[in-house]
C-alpha cells in the first residue's frame, strides 16, 4: 500500500491531466450550449453529458502531454 507521501507525489504529477480534464469538460459543455443539436441527428452534440465527457477526455489527453518525466535520482 502506498504511503501518503507517495500518493501526494503521484497526484502532483497528474495535475496537468486533471486540469485538462476539467478545462475540457467546461469547454465541452459550453460547446454544447453554443452549437449543440436539439435533434438526434448529431449523436455526440445532442447530449450534454456525451459532449462534456468527450471534451473532458480530449482535454485530459492534451494535458497529459505536458507532463514532465524526471529521471530517478540515485
Amino acid at each position: 500500500m502506498p504511503t501518503k507521501e507517495q500518493s501526494m507525489k503521484w497526484i502532483r504529477t497528474q495535475i496537468p491531466t486533471l486540469i485538462g480534464v476539467v478545462a475540457g469538460g467546461i469547454l465541452g459543455y459550453l460547446y454544447y450550449l453554443q452549437y449543440g443539436c436539439t435533434t438526434d441527428a448529431c449523436p455526440i452534440t445532442a447530449n450534454p453529458y456525451k459532449t462534456t465527457a468527450l471534451f473532458g477526455i480530449m482535454g485530459g489527453l492534451l494535458g497529459s502531454s505536458f507532463q514532465t518525466k524526471k529521471k530517478d535520482e540515485k
